[in-house]
């Protein structure tokens, strides 16, 4: 018997030990994120009680010359990464070349979709930084030296758009000095100027933050909130690029939301407006692109968000979700699979993990006609889940359904637990 208190204290202890460092752990994570935004996360969850619209799934086609219109359904794209931008658009003072972009816009209009205007990538001739140089060309990172050619260049645009562009985004990932080397003054003043341009032009229109990326984002956007410039936005916007653990994002979204709150903006709708998993390197396996993303999608929704735009449909090198040679990847069927799921149901639960260090997270949905769903994955791993007796089949990313007969396997790919065939 002694031994076996002996060993049964050694065992308790080690287990305290493991709970121990598990907690120095997150402390650690928590703690490196605030050292980028203090302060505790105090958000309630957002309200989900409504059904999940169409207008919620956006996507990034970078080469819409070229790349056939997909199979797949979304409700917006945004023109950042192809090709229409001000240093394209406006190559000398009073100088327009409209041809781009009246392309587009016939485009999106012919497919049904919004168009997100996205400014950035100042001309060279207006550049207050003409000779700083970026990936993309000298001097377009920085503000324009001078305002009265941002004013003119915001008119001509919204102008030229004749009512046909409902969203302007002031600036693409601004807290990186290859997209946006002025200070943030600077920016604040774009916002206020460009939304009262786009106001005045067209009443309807709505006009998004500028929109970083990352822990740097977090403070920049806390940053530029603290200047006022909160009040010339209709929508706060943001890039939901964290790691490969796509429930990473949940706590992303949460700070971010955290950051719009603080800033006196935390009624106004938030978007995602560019993530993914990232560069295709760091996520090379086709079976943890397609998981990412039906989470990612999922936990966007969950997390309160109104839009998410995938990077990018057509992108071989980040977030492609198609390629000329083979087509659909797995995770564009995964796309096509969770629009299924997701589209015309409420989230009457919201995603998270089940109990602490579970490993198995889950959302729960439902629809008018009694249907009730549940969706459930692994964080990593597998296991047996024993779903409620109201769970009669399944589905899973691939498009297949299967009969609920007692436990069912599930994985990192999320899986839809049903009462009944509801879509």
């Amino acid at each position: 018997m002694l031994g076996y208190r002996f060993g049964r204290l050694n065992w308790i202890f080690g287990v305290a030990l493991a709970i121990g460092f598990v907690f120095l752990g997150l402390f650690a994570m928590v703690r490196s994120v605030s050292n980028s935004w203090p302060g505790p996360l105090t958000l309630s969850q957002p309200a989900l009680k409504d059904p999940i619209p169409a207008t919620f799934f956006g996507m990034t086609i970078n080469h819409l010359h070229s790349t056939p219109w997909p199979s797949i359904p979304f409700a917006s794209i945004r023109t950042w990464d192809t090709g229409v931008v001000w240093s394209n658009l406006n190559p000398a003072p009073g100088v327009y070349t409209w041809e781009g972009l009246d392309w587009l816009i016939n485009l999106s209009q012919d497919r049904g979709v919004d168009l997100v205007f996205t400014f950035g990538s100042t001309p060279r001739w207006v550049s207050s930084k003409p000779n700083t140089p970026t990936p993309y060309g000298p001097g377009l990172c920085a503000p324009p030296g001078s305002l009265k050619y941002w004013d003119e260049f915001v008119q001509a645009i919204v102008m030229r758009a004749h009512n046909r562009i409902k969203f302007w985004e002031i600036w693409n990932e601004p807290q990186d000095a290859s997209f946006y080397c002025g200070d943030i003054a600077a920016m604040s003043e774009l916002q206020r100027r460009a939304y009262k341009i786009i106001k005045t032009v067209d009443p309807e229109a709505k006009v998004l933050t500028p929109s970083p990326v990352g822990r740097q984002g977090l403070k920049w956007m806390a940053d530029f909130l603290a200047t006022g410039a909160g009040e010339y936005a209709d929508i706060a916007a943001f890039h939901g690029y964290w790691d490969t653990t796509a429930e990473s994002i949940k706590s992303v979204i949460e700070y971010y939301r955290q950051v719009f709150d603080q800033g006196g903006q935390g009624k106004k709708p938030v978007w995602d407006t560019e993530a993914s998993w990232g560069e295709n390197a760091r996520s090379s396996d086709p079976d943890a692109q397609a998981a990412f993303l039906a989470k990612y999608y999922l936990l966007h929704w969950s997390g309160g968000v109104s839009r998410f735009f995938w990077y990018s449909y057509d992108n071989v090198l980040f977030g492609g979700l198609w390629d000329s040679a083979t087509g659909l990847h797995k995770a564009g069927l995964a796309y096509r699979e969770i629009h299924k799921w997701m589209m015309g149901a409420a989230i009457s639960k919201p995603c998270g993990e089940v109990g602490y260090f579970s490993g198995v997270w889950t959302c729960d949905f439902s629809r008018p006609n009694g249907y009730v769903a549940r969706v459930v994955w692994r964080h990593s791993g597998q296991s047996a889940y024993r779903p409620s007796d109201q769970f009669r089949q399944y589905r899973d990313l691939d498009g297949g359904t299967y009969q609920v007969n007692g436990e069912v396997q599930i994985g990192t790919k999320p899986i839809l637990l049903e009462n009944m065939s509801g879509f």
